[in-house]
């Protein structure tokens, strides 16, 4: 009986350990089935989770799109656009429902020439584009792409405000330029001009009558060049000078030279100057401001305008003299702003002429004084006082008037 114990404890030993290991297993595959079921539902989480972010971000992404002032248009590999947004909208005075499903072709530019620009030596690139209110506005556009549905993003703006700045700048440039080149060339023109002008006045006394009328007719081209580079130069100088001479023939010369330019627009020019006593001012300078004033007149006037011009000395030996025009007048926004050098409301204007006359009277312990109403007129005034020690008498002039200023003011 005991031998047979002693030869079944083996077996049992075994089948027990087995049954251990058994047990052991079904445990450790009940673990893993549950550790499955809660990757499984971590997988889930997270999925969703990130899937959250996604949307999240797109949100993000779409909000930023609708905030921001440059249109954006996101259009498939054939052109069709499939999102545009509010700066789209705004940009191209469209509607939403108005350009999705539409072709770009139709609404900004043809395909091929958008993906031209990505390739072109510009990454930005310029078109002017008449919209759907009828107005032309200046758009830049970029585009970039393709997406991963091999789709194009185009980014484009009003740029309307940036090429009026960029135009400003280079006349700004052109002008500096103009600046420092234009003292050597007034000087180069002025002395073989008075030379002219001296040869053609001795010409015209000793001519024939048959040859006087074509020396009158060439002289007074040469004294409108004149008139011109002293509108132009004349104002670099004082306005006072220690040689008194008549101001007010100087005015009526420049009025006279002026008077065709108006008649051209069919403006009325003319001046009301009393016959004033010799004054200490530069003859050249006094033109000059004539010139730029009424110049700037007849360029605000339109068909059946007048121009009239006036000087005078005031009581108290301020010497003044006033240009007023019926024409079209300033806004009070340009008003404000016309005295500035550079300043001008007019495509082909300099900005030079008002602002060289303000200079100028302000040097002089002057003012240069501007009314002006759209649609009546403008008024523009130089007062300038004259030293006390120059003041001059109150006596009249006698003998012919000759329009000829002195030899050292040429």
């Amino acid at each position: 009986m005991l031998c047979s114990d002693r030869s079944t404890a083996p077996a049992r030993r075994r089948t027990v350990t087995s049954a251990i290991a058994l047990r052991a297993f079904v445990a450790l595959a009940q673990k893993l089935r549950t550790l499955r079921s809660y990757l499984e539902i971590e997988d889930l989480r997270l999925k969703y989770k990130s899937q959250d972010l996604y949307r999240g971000q797109m949100v993000l992404v779409a909000d930023a799109l609708e905030t921001l002032s440059a249109g954006v248009l996101i259009v498939s590999e054939g052109g069709t656009i499939e999102y545009a947004n509010a700066g789209a909208l705004r940009v191209l005075r469209q509607p939403v429902e108005a350009l999705l499903g539409r072709n770009i072709t139709d609404v900004l530019l043809p395909m091929e020439t958008l993906l031209r620009s990505i390739n072109g030596p510009e990454a930005r690139r310029e078109v002017a584009l008449e919209l759907a209110d009828g107005t032309v506005s200046s758009l830049g556009f970029t585009v970039s792409g393709p997406n991963s549905n091999r789709g194009w993003t185009v980014l484009f703006q009003e740029i309307g405000g940036v090429l009026e700045l960029r135009r400003e700048r280079d006349r700004l440039l052109q002008m500096a330029a103009l600046g420092d080149a234009l003292p050597s060339i007034l000087h180069e023109l002025r002395n073989p001009l008075a030379a002219v002008t001296s040869a053609l006045e001795v010409m015209v006394e000793d001519a024939p009558v048959e040859f006087r009328e074509d020396l009158h007719a060439i002289l007074w081209e040469v004294r409108r060049m004149k008139l011109t580079l002293q509108g132009v130069g004349g104002l670099v100088r004082p306005v006072h000078a220690e040689q008194d001479v008549a101001v007010d023939m100087a005015i009526e010369e420049a009025v006279r030279i002026l008077t065709p330019m108006a008649a051209a627009k069919q403006i009325t020019l003319r001046a009301e100057v009393p016959t004033l006593p010799l004054l200490p001012l530069d003859w050249g300078v006094v033109s000059g401001v004539v010139f730029n004033l009424v110049k700037n007149a007849i360029e605000a006037c339109n068909f059946d305008a007048e121009i009239v011009v006036r000087a005078g000395l005031s009581h108290d030996g301020m010497f003044t003299l006033e240009v007023a025009d019926t024409g079209i007048g300033m806004s009070p926004e340009v008003l404000a702003q016309c005295r500035q050098l550079f300043f001008t409301s007019k495509a082909q204007g300099s900005g030079i002429g008002l602002a060289l006359c303000q200079q100028i009277a302000e040097s002089s312990g002057g003012k240069l004084e501007i009314q002006s109403s759209v649609g009546v007129g403008t008024q523009v005034m130089l007062v300038v006082p004259l030293r006390s020690k120059d003041r001059p008498s109150m006596r009249r002039r006698s003998g012919v008037r000759k329009s000829v200023p002195p030899k050292n003011n040429t």
